[in-house]
């Protein structure tokens, strides 16, 4: 297949995942809404249960838990954890040395398609520039 029909289809098919995203949004919410007037959680279907299941997620705050709790209790459970753009700003305004920010980077590779409208000049000036080579 030619890259330019590769590339094509990819852009399609991420056009067609938003647009099935967006629709399963809307459609969960319609479930949600018409179970809730039948006043039940779950339903099923061709063999398949659907439920509604309510559940929490739990989170500590660390400040409180480092004032309740002894040091090497709260080391046990507490990871520490650099915010990339705290970081990065901190670096930049020159808190933190660059050689030091260096030396405890842990780098890692890594590859993602990204996609990016381009004016019509830029893509005519990309074609042009492809069809060149």
């Amino acid at each position: 297949m030619a890259l330019q029909a590769v590339v094509q289809n990819y852009l399609a098919l991420k056009q067609v995942e938003a647009e099935a995203t967006k629709a399963k949004k809307a459609a969960e919410a319609e479930l949600r809404k018409e179970l809730a007037q039948a006043g039940i959680d779950n339903y099923t279907v061709d063999g398949v249960l659907v439920k509604i299941v309510e559940a929490t997620r739990v989170s500590y705050d660390a400040e409180t838990l480092s004032q309740m709790v002894k040091p090497t209790v709260l080391k046990k459970v507490v990871k520490m954890v650099v915010d990339n753009e705290l970081m990065d700003s901190a670096v930049k305004m020159g808190l933190i040395d660059e050689q030091v920010a260096l030396t405890a980077a842990n780098v890692t590779p890594y590859s993602q398609v990204r996609v990016t409208p381009v004016s019509a000049e830029a893509k005519s000036k990309k074609q042009s520039i492809a069809q060149a080579s």
